[in-house]
């Protein structure tokens, strides 16, 4: 993970599935703390950005999947559970506040790199 021209970059296992991220993108996946349910992330985003839940919900569970389909993030539990950080030589550990996600249903985690 790099701040890069005003953009947040994220390194996935894959470099070609690295993402170049924008600020909604960038708060969305700092909201990911292995704690926070997608659910909760859209309402961040939603109260941040003055949208209603409603509309943003859609967007929100898009880019977590995404986050998970390039392995940077895990969702953990059943889709009202919370994201969590993969495992990895230099991922924090869910319990830290950390920019990163999970894997499985729709709590993310993610891998800092």
């Amino acid at each position: 993970m790099r701040k890069f021209a005003g953009s947040l970059l994220i390194a996935a296992p894959d470099p070609a599935d690295n993402i170049e991220l924008n600020d909604s993108g960038t708060l969305m996946f700092r909201a990911i703390d292995g704690k926070r349910s997608v659910a909760e992330i859209g309402e961040l985003v939603a109260a941040t950005f003055g949208i209603p839940v409603d509309e943003i919900m859609e967007d929100v569970v898009e880019f977590v999947a995404d986050l998970g389909e390039r392995r940077i993030v895990d969702l953990l539990g059943a889709s009202d559970g919370p994201v969590a950080p993969l495992p990895g030589p230099t991922s924090s550990p869910a319990t830290e506040p950390a920019p990163f996600g999970s894997r499985d249903a729709t709590t993310p985690t993610s891998v800092d790199r």
